[in-house]
C-alpha cells in the first residue's frame, strides 16, 4: 500500500497537519481501503465482460445476466473513487488565480473552491438518497437477474456522502490555514518556492 501524503497535495508540517495529523491519516487509510475495494470491482467487471465475450466468440452462448452485474460493479466501483479522490484532492482544479495571489488570496480561493466542491457532492448524495425512496417504492430491478437497484443507490448515496465529509475536512483545514496565516504550500507555489 503506497504511503499517503498527510493532506493531500500540501505537504507541509505547519502546526494545521499536527492539528488534523491522526484523524486525516486514518480517514485517509479508510478510503484508500475503499478505493482498492472499488478498483477490485472494476477489474471483476472488466473481467466478467471479457468471459462473456469470449463466451459469446468460442461457444456462442453469453454468460445469463453478465450486463446486470458488469452495470452495478461499475456504478458502485467508479462511486467509491470519489471519497479518496476527495479527500486527497484529485479533483480537477485551475491553480492559475489562486498560486499568484498572496497567502490570504489562495487560502481563500481554496476554501470558495471547496464550498463549490461540497455543494456539488451534497447534490449528488442527496439526489442518489431521493432515486433510492423511489426505486424503493417501485421495486424496479435489474433487467435480467431481478437484483433490486436501490440498494445500489443507497450504496451510491452513502459514497457522495462520504466523499462530501472529506471535503468538509478539507475545508475546515484550508479555513484553519487561513486563521493561521499559513503560507501557500510550496506544491502550489511554483518551481519549490513558498509565497509569503
Amino acid at each position: 500500500m503506497t504511503k499517503l501524503p498527510r493532506s493531500g497535495r500540501h505537504n507541509s508540517d505547519g502546526p494545521i497537519d499536527h492539528m488534523f495529523g491522526r484523524a486525516q491519516r486514518f480517514y485517509l487509510m479508510a478510503v484508500a481501503w475503499l478505493a482498492f475495494l472499488a478498483v477490485t470491482l472494476i477489474a471483476i467487471s472488466a473481467a466478467l465482460t471479457l468471459l462473456d465475450v469470449v463466451m459469446r466468440s468460442i461457444v456462442g452462448q453469453p454468460l445469463f445476466g453478465t450486463n446486470d452485474v458488469v452495470i452495478i460493479l461499475l456504478t458502485v466501483g467508479i462511486l467509491a473513487c470519489f471519497p479518496y479522490c476527495t479527500a486527497t484532492r484529485q479533483h480537477l482544479r485551475v491553480t492559475a488565480l489562486g498560486t499568484r495571489l498572496a497567502p490570504f488570496g489562495f487560502w481563500m480561493v481554496e476554501i470558495v473552491a471547496g464550498l463549490a466542491i461540497l455543494v456539488v457532492l451534497g447534490a449528488f448524495a442527496w439526489q442518489f438518497a431521493l432515486r433510492a425512496l423511489m426505486l424503493a417504492k417501485t421495486g424496479e430491478a435489474s433487467q435480467l437477474l431481478l437484483i433490486p437497484l436501490a440498494p445500489v443507490w443507497w450504496i451510491g448515496s452513502v459514497l457522495m456522502g462520504l466523499a462530501a465529509f472529506a471535503q468538509c475536512l478539507l475545508i475546515v483545514h484550508d479555513a484553519a490555514a487561513l486563521l493561521m496565516r499559513e503560507p501557500v504550500p510550496r506544491s502550489e507555489a511554483g518551481d519549490g518556492d513558498v509565497v509569503v
